[in-house]
């Protein structure tokens, strides 16, 4: 699981995210939980986005590409490889 939250998010209050992320660590789910400064609530999709939640949505996309590709073992041009069995 990957939590992508923004400092800002008022409405999802980070606490109830790092409750929700220690409790999946504690039963040894694979879990990364980061936090953007400066970042509002869907800072990624936002029209007004500003100078800081560009940044955190650009290397948000990234975090997870990188993430997907890692757990889902996809190839470079991210398709899930034929040795998994996948059609």
């Amino acid at each position: 699981m990957l939590f992508l939250i923004g400092e800002e998010d008022f409405e999802l209050r980070r606490f109830v995210g790092g409750r929700a992320f220690y409790a999946l660590w504690e039963r040894g789910v694979p879990v990364e939980y980061q936090v953007y400064p400066f970042a509002r609530r869907a800072f990624d999709f936002r029209a007004d986005q500003g100078p800081e939640e560009k940044i955190a949505a650009r290397h948000a996309r990234l975090k997870a590409k990188n993430w997907l590709a890692q757990w889902m073992k996809l190839d470079d041009k991210m398709a899930c490889s034929k040795n998994q069995g996948f059609k």
